[in-house]
């Protein structure tokens, strides 16, 4: 796939596709855990056949609504921005997951699923597929993710990688590199969500964030069965453009496995529970 330098981000909506940003380029799935750290060392991808058809039906939404009714954590959305508590960051209650998903499907968009294995029904948890080029790293985590058309995930970054797999529905991940840390303006490290941006990409207010006009960003918008490969710290903003249902497994190997592990310790001992 050829790319397209973005000159810079501009006050048009960045998130959209378009000769302003680097579109992400497509492999297939790597053969083992070596393989994939490879590819993060040379930035994000979009991977082809990381799950089979018959892990992609029983995630799917109708089948989740006939196997898995059960109540899971789900998380508050007003105006299609996911509800971030200030004091403890991504906060949930029970809900009926088929409750949720009649709900989306009516357009009424007032929860969201991100979901740890841990904190799910044993019978769902087991349906969470991890790719299996993830299965040697020492530290990892699976979610599931449960949303309506038009929700947003606030900017942030992760420690871990991370190898995100849509299973119905369209995502859209606006993506910057590590190189533009300082561009995008940092959450600060005692705040709610301390991996968190304070810039908005899809309305950058560049009185407030002038930097933010360096960031020069990727776009990757996955479909069903595709799988966004992101490597340790990048920088990502997702719109859900249809009701969709996602697995990720986030992963690492290394001194970055102690790391990861060591800062969710610390977040755990602040009460946060993202």
């Amino acid at each position: 796939m050829r790319a397209v330098l973005s000159p810079r981000l501009s006050r048009d909506d960045p998130s959209a596709t378009s000769p302003r940003a680097w579109p992400v380029p497509y492999a297939d799935a790597p053969r083992d855990l070596d393989a994939a750290l490879s590819l993060t060392r040379r930035g994000p991808w979009v991977l082809r056949g990381v799950f089979d058809d018959a892990t992609l039906a029983r995630l799917r939404a109708s089948a989740l609504l006939d196997a898995h009714p059960d109540a899971v954590p789900v998380a508050p959305v007003c105006e299609g921005r996911v509800v971030i508590d200030p004091r403890r960051g991504l906060g949930t209650a029970p809900r009926r997951l088929d409750d949720l998903i009649h709900s989306l499907a009516t357009g009424t968009n007032d929860g969201y699923v991100a979901a740890t294995r841990d904190e799910l029904p044993a019978a769902l948890a087991a349906a969470v597929a991890s790719p299996a080029f993830t299965l040697g790293a020492p530290w990892r985590v699976g979610r599931l993710w449960v949303g309506g058309a038009g929700t947003v995930s606030a900017l942030h970054r992760d420690l871990s990688h991370n190898a995100h797999t849509v299973i119905e529905g369209r995502k859209r991940f606006w993506i910057a590199s590590t190189a533009h840390d300082r561009d995008l303006y940092p959450a600060r490290p005692w705040s709610s969500v301390p991996n968190g941006s304070r810039v908005d990409p899809e309305r950058v207010d560049l009185a407030r964030f002038p930097h933010a006009a360096r960031v020069r960003p990727w776009v990757a918008e996955l479909g069903p069965g595709e799988t966004l490969l992101l490597p340790s710290r990048w920088w990502h903003h997702v719109r859900t453009l249809d009701l969709s249902v996602s697995v990720n497994t986030f992963f690492a190997t290394g001194s970055l496995a102690r790391v990861v592990a060591a800062a969710n310790a610390a977040k755990s001992l602040r009460g946060l529970n993202r």
